[in-house]
């Protein structure tokens, strides 16, 4: 997955990496993290409970980097804002459509819709066939978008 700050200097990274079947995820820039955490809480109407919003979000964070590991189907993943709640976009490596994926997805959509960890996260997968960086860009949000890049092993 390449480094998006080249394609939109308002995608926040995020570093992920699998240590021992744990997924870590290290904001790239913790300041600009913390200010784009809160513009989510304020677009979301989360004000007032920042702190439990910050730790679902910590959580759901290490839950979509889980499910990248070993993932050599997906070119990029991005956790942005959609329609009123949160979107994780994956970039498919290439145009064919693989049912493997599609039922992953469906899965991992599933999963997260039941995680009482999780809620009240509104949470939504969407899987794009191998497009430009521009066509991308109409579906994630300017003020609101985390690109996850693997580090360490997990890095191609």
């Amino acid at each position: 997955m390449p480094n998006e700050a080249t394609m939109n200097p308002s995608v926040l990274q995020l570093d992920w990496r699998n240590e021992g079947g744990i997924a870590t995820v290290t904001p790239r820039d913790q300041d600009r993290y913390v200010v784009k955490v809160r513009t989510l809480v304020e677009r979301l109407h989360k004000v007032g409970h920042i702190e439990a919003f910050e730790e679902k979000l910590t959580l759901l964070q290490k839950e979509l980097a889980s499910w990248l590991v070993d993932r050599t189907d997906v070119a990029k993943a991005f956790l942005t804002l959609r329609d009123g709640g949160l979107l994780f976009l994956i970039i498919k490596k290439n145009s064919d459509y693989n049912e493997s994926l599609e039922d992953e997805l469906t899965d991992l959509d599933i999963q997260l819709a039941k995680d009482r960890d999780l809620m009240p996260l509104s949470v939504d997968v969407l899987a794009l066939p191998s497009v430009s960086d521009v066509a991308v860009s109409t579906f994630i949000d300017p003020d609101f978008t985390f690109s996850y890049v693997p580090v360490g092993d997990d890095a191609e």
